[in-house]
């Protein structure tokens, strides 16, 4: 599936994603925390996680972070690297050209996606 831009591809992301994650799964999909926050509902453990969405165009090349001055909550995230993010932030990376995603679990771990 092709998209125009990263706004394309994080509307989709948030619709798909309830599909995949189950009953005890809250999608919010929002710029004001994060791109997209999933809630586990479980009274027992409950889980939030933030998810950045990245979309490479291949007319940009490159993946942009941040304002056009590369300043802003990701870049901030990247830079200071707040441990609570660290272990609660994960990255959904796919490019223009593919029809798989990256989801990076942790730091140096990704996992292929494909939908």
């Amino acid at each position: 599936m092709k998209f125009n831009n990263e706004e394309e591809f994080r509307q989709w992301v948030a619709a798909e994603l309830p599909k995949h994650l189950g009953q005890r799964w809250t999608v919010l999909h929002g710029k004001n925390v994060s791109d997209i926050v999933l809630c586990r509902d479980d009274d027992t453990q409950p889980l939030i996680l933030f998810v950045e969405v990245k979309y490479h165009k291949t007319s940009h090349g490159r993946i942009g972070f941040g304002n056009a001055s590369g300043k802003g909550y990701q870049t901030e995230i990247l830079l200071k690297r707040p441990f609570y993010l660290e272990r609660y932030l994960r990255w959904l990376v796919t490019d223009q050209d593919s029809e798989q995603c990256l989801f990076f679990t942790k730091r140096r771990r990704a996992e292929q996606l494909c939908w």
